[in-house]
């Protein structure tokens, strides 16, 4: 398969779906390496003291890789990954920031503001750097 033809986002199957699982299926019979670290992070959730929200997991492929990871469901994925959070910001501010748009221009110092949403989590929708080109009105 060309490289262009490989998707650039994981695809995401929740497991109370019957079509995302009927997907997982035919992944696993294409070899696609499955990973299972829903119990890990059960774990990791549980020693912030939290419950397990009441969500269905969620597989994570990675078609460039032919690799997917079972993993929490979105509210349960969040709370672990953003919990280096928990003292800069709210998380009724981090659920406010995930609703919202950000655009970064540039490419340095633009690149590491962008980096830093993603890590950070607030930003939930990506847009692309615009290039300073003919593209751009004068």
């Amino acid at each position: 398969m060309p490289s262009e033809d490989i998707p650039c986002a994981a695809l995401l199957l929740a497991e109370d779906l019957e079509a995302d699982m009927d997907v997982l299926d035919r992944l696993r019979r294409d070899g696609v390496d499955l990973r299972d670290r829903l119990d890990d992070q059960r774990a990791g959730l549980a020693a912030l003291g939290d419950d397990l929200p009441d969500e269905a997991p969620r597989w994570a492929y990675y078609p460039w890789s032919r690799i997917a990871v079972r993993i929490l469901g979105p509210a349960g994925f969040d709370r672990l990954r953003l919990d280096r959070n928990r003292n800069k910001i709210t998380a009724d501010e981090q659920a406010r920031l995930r609703s919202a748009k950000v655009g970064v221009v540039g490419l340095s110092v633009g690149y590491a503001v962008a980096y830093t949403l993603a890590l950070e989590g607030p930003a939930a929708h990506c847009v692309s750097p615009i290039s300073m080109s003919s593209n751009c009105p004068t």
